[in-house]
């Protein structure tokens, strides 16, 4: 019998996963069927994020309780779990009452949990979420998404200093939200930098600021003295709006990934060391003073080396297109186009 080497088997396997890390199910269902040396492996991918739907929009039918079944009958399956989604809040009513239960007890049988995804995180009624229950768990998660009001983002912030990745989105009145000294990746939607507070010793570990609201980058955050040198050690800077202005671009002395949505006026002097550039356009350009734009846009990325300038349309328009490949022809920069990255399906349907 003909026996693949390992890195094969692993090559095969991992196909299963797609480019935006979403998983093939069905093929992952099939190799870990394949033999018992795949199964192990095909396991470990499957059961590796669980995308679980709102319980309350399918109360008799919650993938949730399907997980915890398939969970309790077959412990090792729970240690391979890493990414999960919780749903940290409380409504009044008789269907709240559970929920909390099942996200507690998830957490109790998966000790390897390294991410958590949360929305709607609140403390409406009078049922609200026993988070002195949560901090017992033996949880210490490195990312953490979340969105809900400031007040309940703190709590769980506070709670996991251990995090290192934080996706937040503030809703309803401000608060300021402490961030964990040992953060690496900031990603901010529906909030301002205003709101969140830098530890005493800054974020010297801080390497990817990603905004998300619609509006300029705040540049007064940075000037506060917790925020010296913040700018310099920035590796990766996405901003969904226009590009910071020119005095900021020349403070980012080792950016490499720089993501954008709207282009400058004038032409720009970008840092030298910059990898890769992102210009994602809401709306595609189609006016010639838009197109004259992405030409001197495309001409001030020249000067730069090994560079890989990538772009994504949910409309898109041939001569924007046309026009922006023929500038990175000319000028030898390598042109990546791609469709608008879709939304995360649920991944246990199939329990």
């Amino acid at each position: 019998m003909a026996v693949f080497p390992l890195e094969i088997q692993l090559t095969i396997i991992e196909s299963a996963y797609t480019p935006y890390g979403f998983v093939d199910v069905p093929t992952l269902r099939a190799c870990a069927l394949v033999c018992r040396a795949w199964t192990p492996t095909a396991q470990r991918m499957l059961f590796r994020r669980a995308t679980c739907g709102d319980p309350y929009e399918n109360i008799e039918n919650d993938s949730r309780l399907k997980l915890l079944d398939v969970l309790r009958a077959h412990p090792h399956l729970a240690t391979y779990l890493r990414y999960i989604d919780l749903f940290l809040w409380s409504v009044p009513g008789a269907l709240d009452p559970g929920v909390e239960d099942i996200d507690m007890e998830l957490l109790e049988l998966c000790p390897n949990i390294e991410g958590i995804l949360t929305q709607d995180v609140d403390d409406i009624g009078d049922n609200a979420f026993d988070y002195a229950r949560l901090q017992s768990l033996p949880v210490r998660p490195v990312f953490l998404e979340v969105t809900g009001r400031p007040e309940m983002v703190n709590k769980l912030v506070h709670m996991w200093p251990s995090v290192r990745t934080l996706i937040v989105g503030l809703e309803g009145p401000a608060q300021k939200i402490m961030l964990p000294h040992a953060l690496q990746s900031l990603s901010v939607c529906y909030g301002v930098l205003q709101d969140f507070v830098l530890p005493e010793n800054g974020l010297r570990a801080l390497s990817s600021l990603e905004i998300k609201y619609p509006v300029a980058l705040d540049t007064i955050w940075f000037q506060q003295p917790r925020a010296f040198g913040l700018l310099q050690q920035l590796r990766t800077l996405i901003i969904w709006n226009s590009l910071p202005p020119q005095d900021i671009l020349t403070q980012l002395a080792n950016l490499v990934h720089l993501d954008f949505g709207e282009l400058a006026a004038a032409p720009l002097l970008l840092p030298k060391t910059l990898r890769r550039v992102g210009y994602h356009p809401e709306d595609i350009p189609r006016l010639p003073e838009d197109l004259m734009k992405t030409e001197l846009f495309v001409q001030a990325l020249r000067a730069l080396e090994d560079l890989q300038l990538v772009t994504s349309t949910r409309r898109p328009s041939v001569q924007f297109l046309t026009t922006l490949d023929k500038a990175c022809c000319e000028r030898g920069i390598d042109l990546l186009i791609y469709s608008t990255r879709p939304p995360a399906p649920s991944n246990l349907d199939w329990l």
